[in-house]
């Protein structure tokens, strides 16, 4: 039941995000997608062995980070208008899913022109309270289909 509710949260959270994007379409923000690295299927799991840098420079596999019953993954930019919009949504359904109810939350910033200092300074602004995988090669962000920034999209256990 409790998954249900975050995934209520979460749409309501992406549906937010869409209506404002769909009024600032030519803004800066967008992450473009390429067809050599194809998004995955609903169900199919992403490689675990997948790394990507956090903000301290540090590789991380993925698989290592997937949280026990979910991971909950969003696309992230310094530029886009809706981060600071979403972020209180996000809140509280980490407040309802985190850790303790074995979810993760990993932000995935792959905005080419968001250097880590800009990204560390939204971060600190915001009180942001999951973790970042910085995605310049793209890689992450066009295997779960992100295309813009504040996409929302949640793994199983399984990734």
């Amino acid at each position: 039941m409790r998954i249900a509710e975050l995934l209520a949260v979460l749409i309501v959270a992406a549906l937010v995000a869409w209506a404002v994007l769909a009024q600032l379409r030519d803004e800066p923000g967008a992450v473009t997608p390429s067809e050599a690295t194809p998004a995955a299927e609903l169900g199919e799991a992403l490689d675990p062995d997948l790394r990507m840098p956090d903000l301290d420079g540090a590789w991380m596999r993925m698989g290592d980070r997937y949280g026990e019953r979910a991971t909950v993954l969003w696309s992230w930019s310094t530029t886009c208008p809706c981060i600071p919009i979403c972020e209180p949504r996000l809140r509280r359904a980490f407040e309802m899913f985190g850790p303790a109810e074995g979810v993760r939350w990993i932000a995935v910033a792959g905005e080419p022109g968001d250097g880590d200092e800009a990204i560390r300074a939204l971060r600190h602004e915001l009180g942001a309270f999951y973790e970042f995988v910085v995605d310049q090669s793209h890689r992450l962000c066009r295997r779960v289909g992100f295309d813009q920034a504040a996409v929302v999209v949640i793994l199983d256990g399984d990734g």
